[in-house]
């Protein structure tokens, strides 16, 4: 693992990469176009640095919870609570750590190519 871990989040399950267990909720078989979302409880758990192919927006449903982040080599101690974001941007590498229960929803969106423009 490290700075090879590309994250494809159009495969079904690929957060299992990077977390402990599924999620409990998913939209994978919606097969929604350019967007998906996951929803996830996991205790106390280490994500090992990856690269995700989308941006993830993550949105957090506890109540104050300690959040260790890197994002692109740049450490952030947070705190987050129910309803607070966070902002991961496609193919920049990224790593967290929480010491507590913790619940959030994955959204996740295809970047934008030349078919966008």
């Amino acid at each position: 693992m490290g700075k090879n871990l590309t994250i494809d989040y159009t495969k079904e399950y690929a957060s299992l990469q990077i977390l402990p267990t599924k999620p409990i909720l998913s939209s994978y078989d919606a097969e929604w176009n350019s967007i998906s979302l996951e929803y996830h409880q996991h205790y106390a758990h280490e994500a090992p640095e990856h690269y995700p192919e989308q941006h993830i927006i993550v949105v957090h449903h506890k109540n104050l919870i300690e959040v260790e982040r890197q994002l692109d080599g740049h450490f952030h101690n947070e705190y987050v609570q129910k309803g607070d974001i966070v902002l991961s941007p496609a193919n920049i590498p990224h790593k967290a750590r929480w010491k507590r229960k913790a619940e959030f929803t994955l959204l996740i969106i295809e970047p934008c190519s030349a078919h966008c423009l």
